[in-house]
């Protein structure tokens, strides 16, 4: 039989359902934190390894021209020639609601208009099985537990990877 008739059709409950669907909008807004954060850090670092850079060729403001010091200088020598001696002032990792909200709106609408739809479309072809909406809903809420690991594992930054872990959950969850 089916994983509906074997687990979910004797009992069926939105306990687990809501407990997986809400885990999933908590775990993508937190790696969505945590990506935005590195991303801004990775882009300050960048941005003070340009601006090292670009101040290498420029004379330390002491030196003087026709009697004055030059209009644009540097204001420290360059010390071993890398950008680590660029001071980085990064913010802390802050927690931002407005990402949890919309991922909460996506992941319940999700759960419960992709069931409806399927159970919808059973219903007007009338299908030789058919489940309940609640059978539909369960079963779906529980096969999006795969897409929890694909979230924390979308902190790699690696876009091959995180598209083959994404299909991979996406072919798991509608099988």
């Amino acid at each position: 039989g089916t994983y509906i008739e074997r687990h979910i059709q004797s009992n069926p409950d939105l306990y687990g359902p809501f407990w997986i669907a809400l885990t999933l909008a908590f775990t993508v807004s937190i790696c969505d934190n945590i990506v935005t954060y590195l991303n801004q850090w990775r882009g300050d670092e960048a941005a003070a390894a340009a601006s090292f850079e670009a101040n290498q060729h420029l004379p330390l403001c002491s030196t003087a021209v026709n009697g004055s010091t030059t209009a644009s200088c540097r204001t420290e020598p360059a010390h071993f020639g890398s950008a680590a001696a660029v001071q980085l002032h990064h913010n802390p990792l802050a927690f931002t609601f407005e990402h949890l909200h919309l991922s909460m709106l996506i992941t319940f609408s999700y759960v419960t208009l992709a069931p409806l739809l399927l159970w919808s479309f059973c219903q007007w072809r009338a299908c030789g099985k058919l489940y309940s909406f609640l059978e539909c809903l369960c079963a779906y809420g529980y096969s999006l537990a795969a897409f929890i690991p694909v979230a924390v594992a979308s902190l790699l930054d690696i876009r091959e990877l995180q598209f083959i872990l994404f299909a991979c959950a996406a072919f798991m969850s509608g099988s």
